[in-house]
């Protein structure tokens, strides 16, 4: 496997600021859609940031950095176990202990049972389930050696509850990825560390992914009657790393218009 190379650049340290900022937020696959969203909404309240993504993010770094928080970018797979070390290393000598990780890395190309190739399914479950374990193992062991608290947020999806075709190993990996939350909740609870997960649903993320057949039929079965949008999604997530939900571990919060609430069949002679 092709690690890519770790490197870091940190911005907009203001030496005159004289509030106490949240903490340090991890944010991986931040570079773009959900993940962008995610790093803009807790730098705006006031978390210095570090980006892991495979993807340049030098850019977006430098708008956040207009928050007056510190920004890192770091390339990073999030497969490689010795690159996930390497570069939460990095972050802790630079900024210091972590206080949250949000783990939103994660891909997913369609491809049926029958045609999706070994090579595939390892590359979505490597990337969407190994990575969020990787990255939380070394998030979990740096808080137990400084002897504090934290937050972590899985990005699951209603794909690991509600299965489509096309899409065997993403639903796999995100339904594994609720149960690692449930199971990181039951280890690490005491220690006062909180992981809970949130399951969007179809998210318009401002890229052709998906067709438009594909999204209006999607959208027939969302209560609601409309795509989620990337904010919606980083709202939750700014709640559930907060005070306020101080008491939530364990658990996974869906942000998908109702669609996961049940079907719209009505049975023949019912009103």
């Amino acid at each position: 496997m092709t690690v890519v190379n770790s490197s870091i650049e940190v911005l907009g340290a203001d030496l005159g600021k004289t509030f106490e900022r949240p903490g340090i937020a991890v944010v991986t696959g931040g570079v773009r859609g959900v993940g962008q969203a995610i790093a803009r909404r807790i730098a705006e309240v006031g978390y210095d940031v570090a980006i892991l993504d495979v993807d340049d993010g030098d850019s977006f770094a430098k708008e956040l950095a207009e928050f007056g928080v510190r920004v890192a970018h770091h390339r990073l797979d999030v497969r490689s176990k010795s690159g996930v070390k390497r570069v939460f290393n990095a972050i802790e000598q630079e900024f210091g202990t972590p206080s949250v990780l949000i783990n939103n890395a994660g891909i997913y190309p369609d491809a049926s049972i029958v045609d999706a190739s070994e090579e595939l399914w390892d590359s979505v479950l490597d990337t969407n389930l190994k990575g969020a374990f990787l990255c939380a193992q070394a998030m979990v062991r740096a808080l137990l050696a400084a002897g504090r608290g934290g937050a972590i947020v899985n990005i699951a999806s209603t794909a690991g509850c509600s299965a489509r075709v096309g899409a065997a190993h993403y639903s796999a990996s995100k339904a594994g990825l609720m149960m690692l939350t449930r199971s990181l909740a039951q280890e690490v609870g005491a220690q006062g560390v909180r992981c809970n997960a949130v399951a969007p649903g179809l998210i318009d993320v401002g890229t052709a992914q998906i067709s438009e057949d594909y999204r209006r039929s999607y959208v027939t079965k969302i209560p609601m009657g409309r795509l989620g949008m990337i904010e919606e999604v980083a709202s939750v997530v700014e709640f559930l790393i907060s005070d306020k939900a101080s008491y939530i571990n364990g658990a996974c919060i869906p942000v998908d218009g109702g669609f996961l609430a049940g079907r719209d069949i009505t049975r023949s002679g019912s009103v």
